[in-house]
């Protein structure tokens, strides 16, 4: 997510007091301390959850075009996570809040599921015993390769 910079940010020892003093904004209804620390995480360590909570923060602050920015990446996310339903949940909520973004998302989840149809199904490799695991066999060992005479150089042909 792409966004000014977040100023008046105090430096936190790790990711889990930062989360902890962002929750503990939101909890204080000052939503836009708890952008900030949001958008900050989220620039550290990337992940639908944040980027969910950076949105919440910045629509009930007022900014719902950044939040709208943010609801995207966090479905964006969610889909790179693995977490279709999620997904899915997520454009349905948004019904209410931002219906073109909720529409957005489910187009996208739309032509994913269109797309994941069209691929051939992927066939199960065979399941083979371990080579240590394999009884030796008793064969004879290889024959060593024949000697061959040393290649000679050739005068050029002339070719037609």
């Amino acid at each position: 997510l792409d966004a000014p910079a977040a100023a008046n940010i105090p430096a936190y020892k790790n990711q889990q007091q930062a989360l902890q003093a962002a929750n503990q904004a939101m909890q204080n209804r000052d939503f836009e301390t708890a952008a900030r620390i949001y958008f900050d995480i989220s620039n550290k360590s990337p992940s639908a959850n944040i980027s969910g909570q950076l949105a919440n923060a910045l629509y009930l602050s007022g900014k719902k075009d950044w939040a709208d920015k943010a609801w995207l990446e966090s479905a964006k996310l969610l889909v790179k996570e693995n977490r279709m339903a999620e997904a899915a949940m997520l454009a349905s909520r948004l019904n209410y809040y931002s219906p073109a973004v909720a529409h957005e998302i489910r187009m996208n989840l739309h032509k994913l599921q269109q797309t994941q149809q069209k691929m051939p199904p992927m066939q199960p490799m065979p399941k083979m015993a371990p080579m240590n695991s394999m009884p030796p066999q008793n064969m004879p060992p290889m024959r060593p390769m024949p000697k061959m005479a040393p290649m000679q150089s050739m005068p050029p042909q002339n070719m037609p």
